[in-house]
C-alpha cells in the first residue's frame, strides 16, 4: 500500500549501470521483417520510432538512415541526442570509477582498517568503487587483500558489538555493508536480519520524547491476535503456512529473550540468565513439537502454541505479556508478507492519517537529515505559510520541547493537533543565531499528490516542461482519493498551454488507492479492463475504462524500484499490450503485485491490514510480486521499463538534490544570509535526470509518429 519515509535521507546501495544498458542490438533477422514492413507502405518514421520505444536505437537508425524526408531527419536528430546522452553517462560511470579507485587507494596507504571508523570509512570506499565496477572489475575488487581484511576484521568487530547486546553497531558495524557487496551470501543476509531484529525489538522496548513503551504496547489483548489468525485463514490471498509461521514466532519468542539479558538502563524490564535459559528451554520443546507433525500444523494447533507460550511466559521472563503478544504476531505475519500486519490502538490514528494524506497540522515538510530539525518547504495556503515561518529554518523547540535527537514520527506528533489548537515553535532562521517564537494555529491539511516539475513564484507548479514541443509534466507523489480530480484540473491547464505529449512520473510513489489508480488509466484507455482482483476465495473484481472523452496525447511513464502497488497497476495497464498507450522509462519497479484490505477483525480499536488478492492487468497477466519472487532467487519482478535507463549512485543524488530544489516553497519575502533559493531551468534538470531526459526524448519521438 503505502511507504512512508520519516527521514529525507537517499540510501543508496549498489546501482549497477551495465554498458549493455548503452548497446544496440541489430540483426539480420530484423533487418528482413523492417524491410518487409517497410513494403507494406508502413512509415520509416512509424517502424523506427517503434524501435526507440524498445530502446534500439542502432535499428531505429538503420531505419531512418535511407530516407530524406523531414520527419525523418528529426528523428534522427532525436537518435543522435539519445547517442549523445548514453555516451556521457557512460564517460561519466568511468570517470566516477577511476576517482573512487584513487579514494580507496588513499584508505589502503592508511594500512589495515582496526577501528570502527577506519573499518566504516574502508567500507564506504569500497561500496562506493563496486558501484561503479564492470562484473570483472568487481570480482577483481572482492579478492582484493586489503577489502578481505576489511570484511574479517569488521565482522569480529561485529561479534565485540553483540556480545555486549548493542545490536545496532553489530549490523551498522559489518552487515549492512557486506550486504551490499555480497547480495548472494545467504548467511550475511540471515545474520543481518536477525540484528536488525534484534535492534527493533530493543527499541520497542525504550521510551522516547513522545511515547513510552508502556503506551506502545497499551490495550494489547490475545484476542485480537487469535481473531486476526481466524480471518486470515479464510481472507488470506494463498493457503496460509501455519509451521512456517509457529516457527518464526518461536524465534522471535528467543530473539526478545537474548535482547532482554543484556543490561540496558533505557529498557525498564530486566530478566536474569536464569529466568532465560527456562524460557529458552520451553521454547526449544515448542520447536520439537511443531517440527514432529507430520504434514505440519493448522490453524487450531497454531493458535494453541500462541496460548502456551503465553502461560509460559509469567513463570519464566515474567514481563508483559502485551510485548509478547506484539512480537509474536508481528513474526508471525511476516511469514505471509511485508503488507500484512495488526495495527495496534496505539497506532491506528497515525495509520489512517498516513492512508489518507489528511492530518490536522500547520503544512510543513520537515527532515532531520542535517541533525537539526529543519523545514524542507512550506505548503501553499496554509498556517505554516501565513506566519513567520519559512524554508530551511531549524526548529530548536516545539512547545518548549528541545527537538535533539527527536525523531521525525516524534516531530510530527508533537507539531501536529486538532485542528483549531496552537502550537508554538523556537526558530533559528538560515544564518541568524538568535532564535524567535512563532505560534500557528493548526489547521485540516490536504497534501496535494500532483505536482509538477518547478514551482512558480506564486508557489503554484509548472507543469509545461517543454512549452516548444508542448511537453507536459506530472508526477504523482501517492494516489490518494483526490489525486484523479488533482490531475485532470492539471492536465486541463495544460492543454490551454498547448499540451501535445505527457511525461507521467511515477517514480518513488509507493502507491494508494485501488480505485484512483483505475481513475487515472480510465483518462487515457477506452473502454475495457484497466485492472482485477482475484481473492483465493469469491468473485475477482474488475475496474472497466468507460468510453467517454479520453486523453489521446502521446504519453511516457517514468518508474522506478520505488514504484508499487497502484504505481505498477497504472503504468502495468498503460504498457499492457491490449492497449500500448505509454512507454515506461526508467528501472524495474517495486514489484508488489497484491491488493490489501483494512479491517477492525482484531476489535478493541485495533485494525488488520491484510492481503486479500492479486491484481491482474488487463490482459490476465499478474504484476510479478517481489516477496515471492526473492523466495525463488529471482529478481524480475513488478513492471519491466520498455526503455531501461538505471541511475548510478551520483546521478540518484544529483537527481534528487536538483528536484529538492524545484520543489521547495519559500515565503514571497524570502531572503536568507545566503541568497535566494535555488531554482533550475529545463536543461539543467535534464541533465542532472538522466531518466527524464530520455522520457522528454522517447516522448519527442512519440509525437513525430502522431503527427
Amino acid at each position: 500500500m503505502r511507504f512512508n519515509k520519516n527521514k529525507t535521507v537517499i540510501i543508496t546501495l549498489s546501482v549497477s549501470l551495465f554498458l549493455s544498458v548503452f548497446a544496440t542490438r541489430s540483426t539480420f533477422a530484423q533487418g528482413q521483417s523492417l524491410q518487409a514492413s517497410t513494403s507494406k507502405n508502413v512509415s520509416v518514421v512509424t517502424l523506427a520510432v517503434d524501435q526507440i520505444c524498445k530502446g534500439e536505437y542502432k535499428t531505429a537508425a538503420e531505419i531512418v538512415s535511407t530516407s530524406k524526408s523531414e520527419k525523418a531527419n528529426e528523428l534522427r536528430t532525436i537518435l543522435e541526442d539519445i547517442d549523445t546522452l548514453n555516451k556521457e553517462r557512460v564517460a561519466a560511470k568511468i570517470q566516477q570509477y577511476e576517482e573512487k579507485v584513487k579514494e580507496l587507494q588513499k584508505i589502503k596507504d592508511k594500512g589495515e582498517p582496526k577501528d570502527p571508523n577506519d573499518i566504516s570509512d574502508a567500507f564506504a570506499a569500497i561500496v562506493a568503487v563496486n558501484e561503479y565496477a564492470t562484473k570483472e572489475q568487481k570480482k577483481a575488487l572482492l579478492d582484493d587483500d586489503f577489502v578481505k581484511k576489511t570484511v574479517s576484521n569488521s565482522l569480529e568487530l561485529s561479534l565485540e558489538y553483540q556480545q555486549k547486546g548493542d545490536w545496532v553497531k553489530a549490523y551498522t558495524s559489518s552487515y549492512i555493508w557486506l550486504r551490499t557487496l555480497y547480495k548472494d551470501n545467504k548467511e550475511y543476509k540471515e545474520q543481518a536480519d536477525a540484528l536488525t531484529q534484534k535492534a527493533i525489538i530493543q527499541s520497542s522496548l525504550k521510551d522516547t520524547l513522545c511515547e513510552t513503551a508502556s503506551d506502545r504496547f497499551e490495550g494489547i489483548l490475545p484476542s485480537m491476535f487469535i481473531r486476526t489468525i481466524q480471518a486470515l485463514d479464510f481472507g488470506y490471498v494463498s493457503t496460509i503456512d501455519y509451521t512456517e509461521m509457529a516457527t518464526k514466532a518461536i524465534d522471535r519468542c528467543e530473539s526478545l529473550a537474548e535482547v532482554l539479558l543484556y543490561p540496558d538502563e533505557k529498557i525498564a524490564y530486566k530478566v536474569s540468565k536464569k529466568q532465560v535459559v527456562e524460557w529458552n528451554a520451553a521454547m526449544r520443546e515448542i520447536k520439537k513439537e511443531i517440527g514432529s507433525k507430520v504434514g505440519g500444523i493448522d490453524r487450531r494447533e497454531f493458535i494453541k502454541i500462541f496460548n502456551q507460550v503465553l502461560l509460559i511466559l509469567p513463570r519464566t521472563l515474567a514481563i508483559p505479556q502485551e510485548i509478547l503478544i506484539s512480537e509474536f504476531a508481528q513474526a508471525s505475519l511476516e511469514t505471509l508478507d511485508p503488507y500484512t500486519n495488526l495495527v495496534w490502538p496505539w497506532r491506528v490514528k497515525d495509520f489512517e492519517k498516513n492512508m489518507t494524506q489528511k492530518f490536522s497540522g500547520i503544512g510543513i515538510e520537515i527532515s532531520n537529515s542535517s541533525g537539526e530539525l529543519t523545514v524542507n518547504s512550506l505548503m501553499p495556503d496554509t498556517p505554516a505559510y501565513n506566519s513567520g515561518l519559512d524554508a530551511e529554518d531549524v526548529i530548536v523547540e516545539v512547545n518548549g520541547e528541545p527537538t535533539k535527537d527527536m525523531s521525525i514520527n516524534c516531530a510530527v506528533s508533537k507539531i501536529t493537533g486538532p485542528s483549531g489548537t496552537d502550537v508554538t515553535l523556537t526558530i533559528r532562521s538560515k544564518g541568524q543565531d538568535k532564535t524567535k517564537k512563532i505560534t500557528i494555529t493548526r489547521a485540516t491539511i490536504d497534501v496535494p499528490t500532483v505536482r509538477g516539475w518547478q514551482r512558480k513564484s506564486d508557489g503554484k507548479w509548472n507543469y509545461m516542461l517543454d512549452p516548444k514541443s508542448g511537453i507536459g509534466y506530472l508526477r504523482i507523489t501517492s494516489f490518494t482519493d483526490n489525486s484523479a480530480k488533482l490531475m485532470k484540473q492539471a492536465v486541463a491547464s495544460l492543454e490551454k498551454e498547448g499540451l501535445k505529449g505527457l511525461v507521467l512520473d511515477l517514480r518513488n510513489n509507493p502507491g494508494g488507492y485501488l480505485q484512483t489508480a483505475a481513475d487515472i488509466v480510465d483518462m487515457f484507455v477506452d473502454k475495457g479492463p484497466i485492472v482485477s482482483t482475484r481473492p483465493r476465495w469469491g468473485f475477482s473484481e474488475v475496474h472497466n475504462a468507460h468510453k467517454r472523452a479520453t486523453l489521446k496525447m502521446p504519453l511516457v511513464v517514468l518508474i522506478n524500484g520505488s514504484s508499487a502497488s497502484a504505481s505498477e497497476i497504472v503504468s502495468g495497464a498503460l504498457k499492457d499490450p491490449l492497449y500500448k498507450r505509454a512507454t515506461l522509462v526508467g528501472s524495474r519497479s517495486y514489484g508488489k503485485g497484491t491488493v490489501q484490505q483494512i479491517v477492525s477483525v482484531p476489535g478493541n480499536g485495533a485494525k488488520l491490514k491484510y492481503t486479500m488478492a492479486f491484481y491482474h492487468l488487463p490482459s490476465g497477466q499478474k504484476v510479478k510480486n517481489r516477496y515471492q519472487f526473492k523466495k525463488i532467487g529471482r529478481t524480475d519482478w513488478g513492471i519491466a521499463p520498455d526503455v531501461e535507463v538505471k541511475l548510478t549512485a551520483n546521478e540518484l543524488k544529483t537527481y534528487y538534490d536538483t528536484q529538492k530544489d524545484n520543489d521547495v516553497l519559500v515565503k514571497a519575502s524570502h531572503d536568507h544570509a545566503n541568497g535566494k533559493v535555488t531554482r533550475h531551468n529545463l536543461d539543467e534538470v535534464l541533465k542532472a535526470d538522466p531518466q527524464l531526459a530520455m522520457a522528454v526524448l522517447v516522448l519527442k519521438a512519440k509525437e513525430l509518429r502522431a503527427n
